[in-house]
């Protein structure tokens, strides 16, 4: 899996000014517009996303010695439903408007990643690091972000409607979304699904999309 994952960060790489470093090593690799993030990855590498989301398995338990690294890839608008990505490292990798739905990404590096308008539905991002990371205007309906380092992370109109912020009850210890605070969570949507960490007083009992919230008034 990593000569796999080694291909990607060849191929596709985050920042785009990187590129033109990699096509000085790799001339008969096809150029784009560095200048703008790709809509969606490229058939080739699309295609190896769709095999490594395809293990069902963790690696640990396949000989792997070490874990899925897509650190600084341009992933954006990639496809990575109900993948297995625990403890997969993304450090400041572009997954703008990437479908990330029912993902495992449970203990994953995401530190610094751009998430922007990414459909992270359902996903189990327990643990995971997301610091500093941009979250603006993504769905995290549903998402399980128990004890997620969320310090610096931009939740400017993030969905957060049905998401799991709670400490994990089987740690004798009580962890909870660390870093979080009501002004991170001031631009975002909630409701009464939304499962706060203990102690945390959102701006409002609820915060919903603006036409959802005239839809309400009516």
């Amino acid at each position: 899996m990593e000569v796999l994952c080694s291909y990607v960060r060849w191929n596709a790489p985050w920042p785009p000014d990187k590129f033109e470093y990699a096509i000085k090593k790799r001339p008969w690799a096809k150029k784009r517009d560095k200048d703008l993030p790709q809509e969606t990855p490229e058939t080739d590498i699309q295609a190896v996303l769709t095999v490594l989301a395809r293990t069902a398995i963790p690696f640990a338990q396949k000989g792997e010695k070490r874990h899925l690294d897509l650190s600084a890839t341009d992933l954006a608008g990639a496809y990575l439903e109900e993948a297995n990505l625990e403890k997969s490292f993304f450090y400041k990798a572009n997954l703008q408007g990437a479908y990330i739905s029912h993902t495992n990404l449970q203990g994953a590096w995401l530190i610094g990643a751009n998430l922007q308008g990414a459909i992270v539905i359902g996903a189990n991002a327990q643990m995971a690091g997301l610091s500093e990371s941009n979250l603006q205007v993504a769905d995290l309906g549903g998402a399980n972000l128990q004890g997620a380092g969320l310090n610096g992370a931009n939740l400017q109109g993030a969905d957060l409607r049905g998401a799991d912020l709670t400490g994990p009850i089987y740690f004798i210890r009580n962890w909870v979304a660390k870093g979080l605070t009501a002004e991170q969570v001031a631009g975002a949507y909630w409701d009464w699904t939304t499962k706060w960490p203990k102690g945390f007083s959102p701006p409002a009992p609820e915060r919903l999309p603006p036409k959802e919230e005239m839809q309400k008034k009516e």
